[in-house]
Protein backbone atom coordinates (compact mmCIF):
# COMPACT_ATOMS: atom_id res chain seq x y z
CA UNK A 1 0.00 0.00 0.00
CA UNK A 2 0.97 3.25 -0.68
CA UNK A 3 1.54 6.44 2.08
CA UNK A 4 -1.24 8.40 0.50
CA UNK A 5 -4.85 7.83 1.13
CA UNK A 6 -8.46 9.00 0.42
CA UNK A 7 -11.35 9.41 2.65
CA UNK A 8 -14.74 9.45 0.89
CA UNK A 9 -17.41 11.25 2.32
CA UNK A 10 -20.87 10.12 2.38
CA UNK A 11 -22.43 12.84 3.28
CA UNK A 12 -20.83 14.96 -0.43
CA UNK A 13 -22.03 11.98 -2.05
CA UNK A 14 -25.70 12.69 -0.52
CA UNK A 15 -25.51 16.25 -1.04
CA UNK A 16 -24.34 16.12 -4.96
CA UNK A 17 -27.10 13.36 -5.27
CA UNK A 18 -29.37 15.95 -3.91
CA UNK A 19 -28.50 18.64 -6.73
CA UNK A 20 -28.48 16.27 -9.24
CA UNK A 21 -32.09 15.86 -8.03
CA UNK A 22 -32.84 18.88 -8.04
CA UNK A 23 -32.11 19.19 -12.27
CA UNK A 24 -34.61 16.11 -13.00
CA UNK A 25 -38.01 15.53 -13.48
CA UNK A 26 -40.57 13.72 -11.08
CA UNK A 27 -40.71 10.41 -13.32
CA UNK A 28 -36.72 10.29 -14.13
CA UNK A 29 -34.94 7.67 -11.93
CA UNK A 30 -30.68 7.81 -11.38
CA UNK A 31 -28.87 5.15 -13.07
CA UNK A 32 -25.50 5.68 -11.12
CA UNK A 33 -22.40 5.69 -13.06
CA UNK A 34 -19.98 3.61 -10.71
CA UNK A 35 -17.36 2.54 -13.39
CA UNK A 36 -13.71 2.53 -13.18
CA UNK A 37 -14.37 1.97 -9.41
CA UNK A 38 -16.65 4.80 -8.93
CA UNK A 39 -14.79 7.18 -11.41
CA UNK A 40 -11.30 6.29 -9.07
CA UNK A 41 -12.95 6.52 -5.46
CA UNK A 42 -14.17 3.12 -4.47
CA UNK A 43 -17.14 1.53 -6.19
CA UNK A 44 -18.60 -0.41 -3.21
CA UNK A 45 -18.55 2.44 -0.68
CA UNK A 46 -20.11 5.00 -3.59
CA UNK A 47 -22.68 1.94 -4.29
CA UNK A 48 -23.69 1.70 -0.46
CA UNK A 49 -24.06 5.16 0.02
CA UNK A 50 -26.61 5.11 -2.30
CA UNK A 51 -28.91 2.64 -1.99
CA UNK A 52 -29.03 3.80 1.69
CA UNK A 53 -29.97 6.80 -0.42
CA UNK A 54 -32.92 4.76 -2.38
CA UNK A 55 -30.48 4.65 -5.72
CA UNK A 56 -31.06 1.01 -6.83
CA UNK A 57 -29.61 0.82 -10.78
CA UNK A 58 -26.07 1.70 -11.64
CA UNK A 59 -23.80 1.49 -14.52
CA UNK A 60 -20.40 -0.06 -15.10
CA UNK A 61 -17.99 -0.38 -18.11
CA UNK A 62 -17.33 -4.10 -17.93
CA UNK A 63 -18.63 -7.52 -16.59
CA UNK A 64 -15.89 -7.88 -14.04
CA UNK A 65 -16.98 -4.44 -12.27
CA UNK A 66 -19.96 -5.64 -12.49
CA UNK A 67 -19.22 -8.92 -10.58
CA UNK A 68 -17.33 -6.78 -8.23
CA UNK A 69 -20.22 -4.96 -7.11
CA UNK A 70 -22.78 -8.25 -7.55
CA UNK A 71 -20.47 -10.05 -4.67
CA UNK A 72 -21.99 -7.35 -1.73
CA UNK A 73 -25.16 -5.86 -3.24
CA UNK A 74 -27.20 -8.91 -4.15
CA UNK A 75 -30.37 -7.02 -5.17
CA UNK A 76 -29.23 -4.02 -7.54
CA UNK A 77 -29.95 -3.17 -11.23
CA UNK A 78 -26.69 -3.54 -12.86
CA UNK A 79 -25.77 -2.63 -16.26
CA UNK A 80 -22.62 -3.21 -18.33
CA UNK A 81 -22.57 -0.14 -20.63
CA UNK A 82 -20.12 -1.69 -23.18
CA UNK A 83 -20.79 -5.03 -25.58
CA UNK A 84 -20.26 -8.20 -24.16
CA UNK A 85 -17.41 -10.85 -24.96
CA UNK A 86 -18.80 -13.91 -26.70
CA UNK A 87 -16.93 -15.85 -23.55
CA UNK A 88 -18.59 -13.48 -20.89
CA UNK A 89 -22.28 -14.51 -21.55
CA UNK A 90 -22.27 -17.26 -18.69
CA UNK A 91 -21.15 -14.86 -16.42
CA UNK A 92 -24.24 -12.49 -17.26
CA UNK A 93 -26.50 -15.07 -17.01
CA UNK A 94 -25.47 -16.33 -13.89
CA UNK A 95 -25.11 -12.98 -12.04
CA UNK A 96 -28.22 -11.30 -13.51
CA UNK A 97 -26.50 -8.30 -14.88
CA UNK A 98 -28.33 -5.91 -17.64
CA UNK A 99 -26.38 -7.08 -21.08
CA UNK A 100 -25.97 -3.83 -23.66
CA UNK A 101 -26.80 -5.12 -27.11
CA UNK A 102 -25.17 -3.73 -30.34
CA UNK A 103 -25.41 -6.19 -32.88
CA UNK A 104 -27.71 -9.28 -34.13
CA UNK A 105 -24.58 -11.66 -33.81
CA UNK A 106 -24.32 -11.58 -30.29
CA UNK A 107 -27.99 -11.13 -29.75
CA UNK A 108 -28.60 -14.44 -31.37
CA UNK A 109 -25.48 -15.65 -29.37
CA UNK A 110 -26.68 -15.20 -26.01
CA UNK A 111 -30.28 -15.41 -26.59
CA UNK A 112 -29.70 -19.58 -28.10
CA UNK A 113 -27.15 -19.83 -24.59
CA UNK A 114 -29.57 -18.32 -22.63
CA UNK A 115 -32.41 -20.63 -23.81
CA UNK A 116 -30.29 -23.68 -23.45
CA UNK A 117 -29.82 -23.14 -19.79
CA UNK A 118 -33.38 -21.72 -19.17
CA UNK A 119 -33.10 -18.27 -18.50
CA UNK A 120 -33.75 -14.87 -19.71
CA UNK A 121 -31.34 -12.02 -20.25
CA UNK A 122 -31.89 -8.64 -19.52
CA UNK A 123 -30.76 -5.99 -22.09
CA UNK A 124 -30.61 -2.20 -23.96
CA UNK A 125 -29.86 -1.73 -26.83
CA UNK A 126 -27.06 0.92 -27.64
CA UNK A 127 -27.67 3.68 -30.51
CA UNK A 128 -25.00 5.36 -31.94
CA UNK A 129 -26.60 9.03 -32.45
CA UNK A 130 -23.12 10.49 -33.52
CA UNK A 131 -20.69 9.57 -30.56
CA UNK A 132 -18.95 7.82 -32.78
CA UNK A 133 -18.18 5.05 -30.62
CA UNK A 134 -19.93 2.20 -28.97
CA UNK A 135 -23.58 1.20 -30.72
CA UNK A 136 -25.37 0.61 -33.57
CA UNK A 137 -25.53 3.32 -35.85
CA UNK A 138 -28.79 5.30 -36.25
CA UNK A 139 -29.77 4.12 -39.81
CA UNK A 140 -29.39 0.41 -38.33
CA UNK A 141 -30.97 0.58 -35.39
CA UNK A 142 -34.78 0.32 -35.80
CA UNK A 143 -34.08 -3.35 -37.88
CA UNK A 144 -32.01 -4.54 -35.25
CA UNK A 145 -34.23 -3.93 -32.46
CA UNK A 146 -36.88 -5.50 -34.42
CA UNK A 147 -34.91 -8.60 -34.88
CA UNK A 148 -33.71 -8.93 -30.93
CA UNK A 149 -37.60 -8.45 -30.09
CA UNK A 150 -38.11 -11.44 -31.78
CA UNK A 151 -36.03 -13.27 -29.58
CA UNK A 152 -37.77 -15.13 -27.17
CA UNK A 153 -34.72 -15.33 -24.38
CA UNK A 154 -33.90 -11.50 -24.25
CA UNK A 155 -35.68 -8.90 -22.41
CA UNK A 156 -35.02 -6.07 -24.21
CA UNK A 157 -36.35 -3.53 -21.37
CA UNK A 158 -34.17 -0.26 -23.07
CA UNK A 159 -32.53 1.75 -25.55
CA UNK A 160 -30.18 4.36 -24.84
CA UNK A 161 -27.57 7.00 -26.59
CA UNK A 162 -24.74 8.72 -25.30
CA UNK A 163 -23.79 12.35 -25.76
CA UNK A 164 -20.25 13.54 -26.84
CA UNK A 165 -20.86 17.44 -26.27
CA UNK A 166 -23.61 17.94 -24.01
CA UNK A 167 -21.28 19.44 -21.47
CA UNK A 168 -20.10 22.30 -24.20
CA UNK A 169 -23.64 23.10 -25.04
CA UNK A 170 -24.22 23.06 -28.41
CA UNK A 171 -26.85 22.29 -30.88
CA UNK A 172 -25.32 18.78 -31.65
CA UNK A 173 -26.83 17.16 -28.80
CA UNK A 174 -30.50 18.54 -30.07
CA UNK A 175 -29.66 16.60 -33.17
CA UNK A 176 -29.05 13.55 -31.13
CA UNK A 177 -32.38 13.90 -29.19
CA UNK A 178 -34.63 14.63 -32.35
CA UNK A 179 -32.73 11.49 -34.31
CA UNK A 180 -33.31 9.36 -30.72
CA UNK A 181 -36.79 9.99 -29.96
CA UNK A 182 -37.41 9.72 -34.20
CA UNK A 183 -36.53 6.16 -33.82
CA UNK A 184 -38.32 5.21 -30.61
CA UNK A 185 -42.14 6.80 -31.90
CA UNK A 186 -41.16 4.67 -35.54
CA UNK A 187 -40.93 1.32 -32.92
CA UNK A 188 -44.01 2.76 -31.16
CA UNK A 189 -45.86 2.43 -34.54
CA UNK A 190 -45.81 -1.62 -34.10
CA UNK A 191 -46.21 -1.39 -30.87
CA UNK A 192 -42.37 -1.87 -29.68
CA UNK A 193 -42.33 -0.37 -26.29
CA UNK A 194 -39.56 0.15 -23.78
CA UNK A 195 -39.85 0.54 -19.63
CA UNK A 196 -36.61 2.67 -19.66
CA UNK A 197 -35.19 5.11 -22.42
CA UNK A 198 -31.98 7.12 -21.67
CA UNK A 199 -29.30 9.61 -22.72
CA UNK A 200 -28.08 12.06 -20.02
CA UNK A 201 -24.69 12.52 -18.99
CA UNK A 202 -23.88 14.97 -16.10
CA UNK A 203 -23.80 17.34 -19.02
CA UNK A 204 -27.27 16.38 -20.74
CA UNK A 205 -28.52 16.46 -17.14
CA UNK A 206 -27.48 19.98 -16.47
CA UNK A 207 -28.11 21.21 -19.91
CA UNK A 208 -30.73 19.02 -22.08
CA UNK A 209 -32.78 16.67 -19.58
CA UNK A 210 -35.62 16.18 -21.93
CA UNK A 211 -39.11 14.32 -20.12
CA UNK A 212 -38.94 11.68 -22.68
CA UNK A 213 -36.46 9.72 -21.01
CA UNK A 214 -36.88 8.25 -17.79
CA UNK A 215 -33.67 7.25 -16.07
CA UNK A 216 -30.00 9.50 -16.04
CA UNK A 217 -26.81 8.56 -15.58
CA UNK A 218 -25.09 11.13 -13.72
CA UNK A 219 -21.49 9.95 -13.09
CA UNK A 220 -18.67 12.91 -12.48
CA UNK A 221 -21.15 15.35 -11.15
CA UNK A 222 -21.82 12.80 -8.70
CA UNK A 223 -18.07 12.86 -7.35
CA UNK A 224 -18.24 16.50 -6.49
CA UNK A 225 -16.58 17.36 -10.15
CA UNK A 226 -17.12 19.01 -13.59
CA UNK A 227 -17.04 17.72 -17.14
CA UNK A 228 -16.45 21.64 -18.63
CA UNK A 229 -16.27 25.10 -17.05
CA UNK A 230 -19.72 25.47 -18.06
CA UNK A 231 -21.55 23.30 -16.56
CA UNK A 232 -19.00 24.06 -13.58
CA UNK A 233 -20.95 27.89 -13.75
CA UNK A 234 -24.47 26.06 -13.92
CA UNK A 235 -24.38 23.84 -10.83
CA UNK A 236 -22.19 23.48 -7.64
CA UNK A 237 -21.40 20.29 -6.56
CA UNK A 238 -19.02 18.91 -3.53
CA UNK A 239 -15.67 17.85 -4.16
CA UNK A 240 -16.17 13.75 -2.60
CA UNK A 241 -12.94 12.89 -1.64
CA UNK A 242 -10.08 14.17 0.36
CA UNK A 243 -6.49 12.59 -0.57
CA UNK A 244 -4.24 13.29 1.71
CA UNK A 245 -0.40 12.35 2.84
CA UNK A 246 2.34 12.82 5.43
CA UNK A 247 5.87 14.94 5.47
CA UNK A 248 8.25 12.19 5.78
CA UNK A 249 11.03 14.56 6.13
CA UNK A 250 12.08 18.11 6.63
CA UNK A 251 15.07 19.40 5.96
CA UNK A 252 17.03 23.08 5.70
CA UNK A 253 18.86 23.53 2.46
CA UNK A 254 20.96 26.57 1.03
CA UNK A 255 20.55 29.11 -1.61
CA UNK A 256 21.08 27.22 -4.52
CA UNK A 257 20.93 24.26 -3.91
CA UNK A 258 18.89 21.90 -6.48
CA UNK A 259 15.81 20.04 -5.58
CA UNK A 260 14.65 16.32 -7.46
CA UNK A 261 15.49 15.01 -10.70
CA UNK A 262 16.61 16.58 -13.61
CA UNK A 263 17.56 19.73 -11.16
CA UNK A 264 14.90 21.73 -12.80
CA UNK A 265 14.27 23.51 -9.96
CA UNK A 266 17.01 25.47 -8.00
CA UNK A 267 16.60 27.46 -4.90
CA UNK A 268 17.12 31.42 -5.08
CA UNK A 269 17.30 31.69 -1.37
CA UNK A 270 17.87 29.12 1.87
CA UNK A 271 14.65 27.06 2.35
CA UNK A 272 12.80 24.85 4.49
CA UNK A 273 11.59 21.91 2.49
CA UNK A 274 9.49 18.98 3.02
CA UNK A 275 9.47 15.48 1.94
CA UNK A 276 6.16 14.28 1.15
CA UNK A 277 4.95 10.71 0.75
CA UNK A 278 2.55 11.04 -2.59
CA UNK A 279 4.13 10.64 -6.00
CA UNK A 280 2.94 9.56 -9.74
CA UNK A 281 2.82 5.46 -8.32
CA UNK A 282 0.38 7.12 -6.14
CA UNK A 283 -1.66 8.91 -9.37
CA UNK A 284 0.02 12.71 -8.76
CA UNK A 285 1.48 12.81 -11.95
CA UNK A 286 4.91 14.41 -12.88
CA UNK A 287 2.28 16.90 -14.67
CA UNK A 288 2.41 18.70 -11.05
CA UNK A 289 5.86 19.48 -11.44
CA UNK A 290 6.93 22.62 -10.35
CA UNK A 291 3.17 23.69 -10.42
CA UNK A 292 0.10 23.97 -7.74
CA UNK A 293 0.38 23.46 -4.11
CA UNK A 294 -0.39 21.33 -1.04
CA UNK A 295 -2.29 22.43 2.32
CA UNK A 296 -0.17 21.81 5.32
CA UNK A 297 -1.69 22.85 9.12
CA UNK A 298 -3.68 25.27 6.89
CA UNK A 299 -0.78 26.94 4.75
CA UNK A 300 0.01 26.61 1.04
CA UNK A 301 2.86 25.06 0.42
CA UNK A 302 4.22 24.86 -3.30
CA UNK A 303 5.70 22.14 -5.34
CA UNK A 304 9.08 22.01 -6.05
CA UNK A 305 11.24 20.29 -8.23
CA UNK A 306 9.46 17.24 -10.13
CA UNK A 307 7.15 14.72 -8.56
CA UNK A 308 9.02 11.39 -8.07
CA UNK A 309 7.52 8.05 -8.08
CA UNK A 310 7.02 8.06 -4.56
CA UNK A 311 7.31 11.30 -3.29
CA UNK A 312 6.94 15.36 -4.09
CA UNK A 313 8.89 18.37 -2.02
CA UNK A 314 7.37 21.44 -1.10
CA UNK A 315 8.64 24.33 0.24
CA UNK A 316 7.60 24.76 3.67
CA UNK A 317 9.58 27.95 4.85
CA UNK A 318 7.48 29.89 7.20
CA UNK A 319 5.77 26.88 7.62
CA UNK A 320 4.78 25.42 11.41
CA UNK A 321 5.29 21.90 10.74
CA UNK A 322 6.68 18.84 11.81
CA UNK A 323 7.64 14.95 10.13
CA UNK A 324 4.32 13.37 10.13
CA UNK A 325 2.05 16.12 9.97
CA UNK A 326 -0.97 15.80 7.29
CA UNK A 327 -0.52 17.26 4.01
CA UNK A 328 -3.81 17.20 2.19
CA UNK A 329 -3.58 17.08 -1.36
CA UNK A 330 -7.04 17.43 -2.91
CA UNK A 331 -10.15 18.35 -1.28
CA UNK A 332 -13.37 20.73 -1.36
CA UNK A 333 -10.75 23.81 -0.79
CA UNK A 334 -9.47 26.57 -3.49
CA UNK A 335 -7.05 25.56 -5.49
CA UNK A 336 -7.11 21.63 -4.98
CA UNK A 337 -10.52 20.57 -6.18
CA UNK A 338 -10.17 17.91 -8.95
CA UNK A 339 -10.80 20.13 -11.45
CA UNK A 340 -8.66 22.71 -10.19
CA UNK A 341 -5.84 20.27 -10.68
CA UNK A 342 -7.26 19.59 -14.12
CA UNK A 343 -6.73 22.94 -14.99
CA UNK A 344 -3.03 23.27 -13.95
CA UNK A 345 -2.20 19.95 -15.29
CA UNK A 346 -4.21 19.93 -18.50
CA UNK A 347 -5.74 16.55 -17.50
CA UNK A 348 -9.09 16.61 -17.79
CA UNK A 349 -11.32 15.87 -14.48
CA UNK A 350 -11.93 12.17 -15.01
CA UNK A 351 -8.46 11.50 -15.75
CA UNK A 352 -7.50 13.19 -11.96
CA UNK A 353 -9.73 11.18 -10.11
CA UNK A 354 -9.52 7.91 -11.86
CA UNK A 355 -5.59 8.31 -11.73
CA UNK A 356 -5.71 7.76 -8.49
CA UNK A 357 -3.52 4.14 -7.70
CA UNK A 358 -5.21 1.17 -6.89
CA UNK A 359 -2.50 0.94 -3.44
CA UNK A 360 -3.79 4.17 -2.31
CA UNK A 361 -5.74 3.23 0.49
CA UNK A 362 -9.73 4.02 0.72
CA UNK A 363 -11.52 4.86 3.49
CA UNK A 364 -15.79 5.66 3.56
CA UNK A 365 -16.13 8.85 6.04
Amino acid sequence: MRHSSIFIYSDRIINNINIIKSKIYPHQQILAIVKANGYGTDAKSVVKVLVEKGIKFFGVASIYEALSIRETFKEVDIIVLSPFLPEEVDLYLTSNIITTITDIDRAVLINRIAYSKGKVVRAHVKVDTGMGRLGVVYDDAEELIKKVKELKNINLEGVFTHFPSADIKDDFTLEQISLFKRLIDKLKEHNILFKYLHSANSGGIVFYNDTFFNLVRPGLLMYGAYPSEAVEKAINVNNSIKWFSNILEIKKIKKGSSVSYGRTFKTDKDMKIGVVGVGYADGFLSLNSNNGFFYINGRRANIIGRVCMDYTIVDISGIEAKIGDEVIICDSIDGIRINDISKRTGLIPYEVLTGIGPGVRRFLK
